[in-house]
């Protein structure tokens, strides 16, 4: 305990909510409490405000990222920085920046920009460790601020990874099957990040796939600014179908699809719900091309097979 402050060196970084605003007061005082009262009520759209509890959902730091201010030049500004002076030197508010920065990419940031007083050089050997340079002197006026407040404005660009892209596109469900995304059917061909252009290709299931722009368009928002393109060379098949894909198809009832090798030496079918190869086609005609309907005579029960492509 410090000061009545139990504090613990792992956080959950999180959006602020209206509850954690009653603890703001150790974190700057009353008036900045009420500032950020303010800038909460702006709503997340415009002004996110991160926070950084311990285990007992006691605030310990906190950040806030406006995404209103810069908007035309695709930049957040991050301003009202603080930990608790209990709390400090134990990577608290690196935490919070790095997960700024991933938040400010998903909402399609190019980079951030902010300010730091001169008064506070550990706060600015912080921001330098982490990539920020200075691009402009700068008086801070506010409530409180001494004058003069000498200080300068700081900036990074914000470039995504690889893994990053990739996880990102693990978040978009398939159109016709939300229990697997794109990643896990197989469909993303290639991703590439170089001098901070991402390029992403993806082959659809079959040429003339109705969903062919959807899933296009749903990459492009979860990837804002990375080139999409379009494969139709027709080299999708069922095999590029994930482990982990075929796990999530059977978990939802779906048999998942034999490895073509497989299937040219045997005609089995398995149900996803017994694991029964007691099985018989009803229909070939299931609700989409890839899928026929098949009854299990162990169980009793109907499902649909995806065809091996």
């Amino acid at each position: 305990m410090a000061g009545g402050l139990r504090l613990t060196t792992a956080v959950t970084i999180r959006p602020c909510e209206e509850r954690d605003l009653e603890g703001f007061e150790r974190l700057g005082g009353s008036h900045h409490a009420e500032y950020c009262r303010e800038q909460f009520a702006r709503g997340s759209e415009e002004l996110t405000i991160l926070v950084a509890v311990d285990h007992d959902g006691v605030p310990v730091g906190k950040l806030h990222l406006d995404f209103d201010e810069r908007a035309d030049r695709q930049e957040a500004v991050l301003v009202a920085a603080a930990v608790a002076r209990e709390a400090r030197s134990r990577g608290i508010g690196t935490q919070l920046v790095l997960r700024a920065e991933e938040l400010a990419l998903e909402r399609g940031c190019r980079a951030i920009v902010l300010g730091v007083e001169d008064f506070n050089p550990r706060a600015r050997r912080l921001y330098e460790r982490l990539g920020y340079a200075a691009f402009a002197v700068h008086d801070f006026r506010y409530a409180g601020a001494p004058v003069p407040n000498p200080g300068v404005w700081m900036r990074k660009e914000l470039v995504l990874t690889e893994p990053q892209v990739w996880e990102a596109l693990e978040a978009i469900p398939d159109p016709e099957i939300p229990v697997v995304s794109l990643v896990d059917l197989g469909v993303i061909r290639s991703v590439d990040v170089s001098n901070g252009h991402v390029r992403i290709e993806f082959t659809p299931t079959f040429l003339g796939c109705p969903a062919l722009e959807f899933m296009k368009r749903a990459i492009e928002e979860k990837v804002p600014g990375a080139e999409v393109q379009v494969i139709q060379d027709d080299s999708w098949s069922t095999d590029k179908i994930t482990p982990a894909g075929r796990e999530k198809l059977r978990a939802a009832g779906f048999a998942p699809p034999a490895p073509r090798l497989v299937q040219l030496q045997s005609q089995v079918h398995r149900c996803p719900y017994c694991g029964s190869t007691e099985t018989r086609l009803e229909n070939i005609f299931g609700p989409t091309p890839c899928r026929s309907l098949r009854y299990c005579e162990s169980c009793r029960q109907p499902f649909e097979q995806f065809k091996t492509i």
